[in-house]
């Protein structure tokens, strides 16, 4: 007799409505980070702040801007940015102390050249980590890129709480809301630096991940090296507030160029505001969204939104010299 068995159908599992969202999430999350939408909205967003203001008297605060104030904001910038270089020498330092002073300021001014070219502001911090790993190690290089930003951080919120607390009154229906925030990004930043650690274990049963989950181990572990003798953090961290009230000063000359005066604090709350934008992917290093979040601000403060938006166009491009020296070095390198 043939056989009378049939094929069994599997019938599809059905779908929790959870499932669904996170299916959604990220079908949404990869059609955002495709480029033609990204240009497109940064295209849009740039529209709306120059719709917004008058962009003749932008173009005007411009051209008359002074070069003194402008030479001088940019002298405190190159200062700033050879204190991050030393941040990032002392971690790279710890595990290698051949590793020169010109080398590493070499790597570092590369990172920020591809920073500014390549949309998206850790293609910098994965060149460096790409080269110095040859040196160091990998793991010494995760380490060190990582300990380096994190300390950056919590120079900012050290800073970020003074600057709250001493706003004129118009921030005063926001000030509680602000120091809550950077009290508990310190916290978090504190947590990260000196108390979290890698999970001995993996839940990657298939084993895909393991590569890259070695690697994240091999980095925690140089970081732990730093927690030893945490004299080199507390190092980094001081430098790294100074680093961010250098930039803050070159801010303010920035606005004295302008013909108008932006105190300091102002700076040190709207700059990391609209910095934090880079980081959502709606838009070419959040360009547009990133200036638009800035003006609001400093029209809340009372500066003229024409002057503010000029402001922002000269934050910009502050770092254009250093990135151009970047460029120069990356083109000499041979390693």
């Amino acid at each position: 007799m043939p056989a009378s068995n049939t094929a069994q159908v599997d019938k599809p599992k059905p779908t929790s409505r959870w499932s669904e969202a996170l299916a959604l999430a990220k079908t949404g999350s990869t059609a955002m980070q495709h480029p033609v939408l990204r240009h497109g909205l940064a295209a849009i967003f740039v529209a709306i702040v120059v719709h917004a203001v008058n962009v003749h008297k932008v173009v005007n605060t411009l051209v008359h801007a002074s070069w003194t104030a402008i030479g001088i904001a940019e002298l405190f910038t190159v200062a700033a940015i050879i204190v991050q270089i030393l941040i990032w020498g002392l971690l790279v330092r710890v595990s290698d102390k051949k590793f020169n002073w010109g080398g590493i300021g070499s790597l570092y001014l590369q990172g920020l050249f591809f920073s500014h070219v390549l949309p998206g502001t850790v293609s910098g911090d994965a060149l460096r980590l790409f080269k110095s790993a040859k040196l160091i190690g990998t793991g010494d290089a995760i380490a060190s890129v990582v300990a380096g930003r994190t300390a950056e951080l919590f120079g900012t919120f050290l800073v970020g709480i003074i600057a709250v607390a001493t706003l004129p009154g118009w921030f005063d229906r926001y000030r509680w809301i602000a120091m809550c925030g950077v009290f508990v990004g310190l916290g978090v930043v504190y947590y990260l630096m000196f108390r979290a650690t890698v999970p001995a274990e993996s839940k990657d049963k298939a084993g895909i991940l393991q590569p890259i989950i070695a690697k994240l181990r091999d980095g925690a572990s140089a970081y732990y090296r730093y927690r030893s003798d945490q004299s080199v953090l507390v190092w980094c961290i001081a430098l790294a507030a100074l680093q961010w009230c250098l930039l803050l000063v070159s801010f303010v000359y920035f606005s004295l160029a302008l013909a108008t005066y932006v105190p300091w604090n102002v700076f040190a709350v709207a700059v990391p505001a609209s910095i934090l934008t880079a980081i959502i992917p709606i838009s070419v290093n959040g360009l547009g969204f990133r200036e638009g979040l800035f003006v609001w601000i400093l029209a809340i403060a009372g500066v003229d939104p024409a002057q503010a938006l000029g402001i922002a166009i000269l934050i910009d491009v502050q770092l254009l010299p250093v990135v151009a020296a970047g460029g120069i070095c990356w083109l000499l390198d041979r390693s």
